[in-house]
Formats: C-alpha cells, structure tokens, sequence
C-alpha cells in the first residue's frame, strides 16, 4: 500500500472520515492493528516468528530453527551437556522431537557436503 500523506511525521495509509462505517472500521483495524504473519513457501502455514509452530509440520520446524539461531544454539548445547531430558522439561517432547530432526538433517546435508567436496577434489 502506499503512503498517501504524511501528518505530523507519521506516515498515513488511510484517512477515516468523520463518521466512519463499518467498512472503513475494518480497513482501518486491517491497517493499523491487525498483524498479518508470513507464510512458509514450501507449506503454505503461517510463521509465527516469535511462537513455536502449533502444528507438526516439518517445513514450518525447519523454517523456525533456521530464523532463530540463538534458539538453536542453546538447544544444542543444552542437549549435549544435558541431555534430551532436561530440553523435554523446558520447551516439551514435540519440540524435541523436531529439534532432533533438524539437527540429524543438518548432519546429513554436512555429510552429503563433505562427501561431495571430496569427490570433486578427486
């Protein structure tokens, strides 16, 4: 949408009349207050980019990981010191479950790198 005039500073997308119908309370609410989350390209689920994903969808596990390095991070080094348990105690099975996927498919695409650079090398 474009920015039609600028009051005080503050880009206006929309000016309300002065007695707005039902239909310019919707536009408005669209505008200013409603937020509208991303989509995952592969899924078509929307990524909540501060909430676990509520469903078990791997495409959206693997979108989620992948923006939230720090997570992660902690998650392995938790997992390794710790153990699976304490993780389970913390964020619950689902999301170990998934972080464990994540983690072997890193693994695999770290393997299948490894193996591909050395066949090139050859």
């Amino acid at each position: 949408m474009e920015v039609k005039s600028i009051e005080n500073n503050i880009p206006v997308l929309y000016k309300a009349p002065e007695n707005p119908s039902k239909v310019d309370w919707a536009r408005i609410n669209k505008l200013y207050v409603t937020v509208q989350h991303n989509k995952v390209k592969i899924c078509g689920h929307k990524f909540h980019p501060y909430n676990d994903p509520r469903t078990s969808c791997q495409h959206c596990w693997v979108t989620y990981f992948q923006n939230h390095g720090e997570v992660t991070k902690m998650c392995d080094e938790i997992f390794r010191n710790d153990g699976p348990e304490v993780l389970i105690r913390l964020r619950g099975e689902r999301f170990v479950k998934m972080f464990k996927r994540f983690m072997a498919t890193l693994a695999k695409f770290k393997e299948e790198q490894e193996n591909s650079s050395g066949i090139q090398q050859s």
